[in-house]
């Protein structure tokens, strides 16, 4: 006869031992999406934190950056100020004068006493200097220039403050600011004008 209860422990064993298998394969499971639930979020910790960290090192470049922009053109616009003489004034930015008309005195004064009409007033207020150096003799040429319209030019002697010859006008350069200052009579009077330009920041 059949061994019975050999054959029953025999079945007993294999389902033992598949229940055990399968225990170990599910445990083996288990272990390995409870490694990747850790793994991933300290993935995304790691990405958020390099994040933060590119984003930073960007910032604090660009910081850098426009603060030695900003250093750079404040040490600019003050070597520009403490220029004393005209003749100094770099050559490529003499035609960059702007007028600038808050700082205009007896002007108005001189249009009237002079009888002028609205478009010499016009000209004066608009019209931005134009200055060349002639030579290193300390000779310049000036006019006063406006879109198409231009008037004869006059020579300046220097150095430092350039005037012309018969002292009628003078032109200097003080804190960043170009003046002319230009002399008439009226009714056997002396007076003057001050016309004033500046330089925009972008060329200084």
């Amino acid at each position: 006869m059949p061994d019975i209860e050999s054959d029953i422990e025999s079945d007993n064993e294999s389902s033992f031992e598949f229940l055990n298998d399968s225990y170990e394969r599910e445990r083996a499971i288990a272990a390995r999406a409870g490694c990747a639930f850790l793994i991933i979020p300290i993935i995304f910790l790691l990405s958020v934190v390099m994040a933060l960290a590119t984003i930073f090192i960007i910032e604090t470049f660009q910081l850098k950056s426009i603060n030695r922009a900003y250093e750079t053109e404040k040490f600019n616009r003050t070597e520009f100020k403490n220029i004393k003489c005209l003749e100094d004034i770099p050559e490529e930015i003499m035609s960059k004068w702007t007028p600038d008309e808050w700082e205009f005195r007896g002007v108005e004064q001189f249009i009237l006493d002079k009888s002028f009409d609205e478009d010499v007033h016009w000209f004066l207020r608009k019209a931005h200097p134009l200055l060349t150096k002639l030579s290193e003799d300390y000779q310049m040429q000036f006019q006063w220039v406006k879109e198409e319209l231009a008037l004869n030019s006059i020579l300046l002697e220097g150095p430092c403050v350039y005037t012309v010859e018969d002292g009628s006008t003078k032109v200097f350069v003080k804190e960043g600011l170009l003046y002319v200052k230009s002399k008439y009579s009226y009714k056997k009077e002396k007076k003057e004008f001050t016309l004033v330009y500046s330089i925009p920041k972008g060329y200084q």
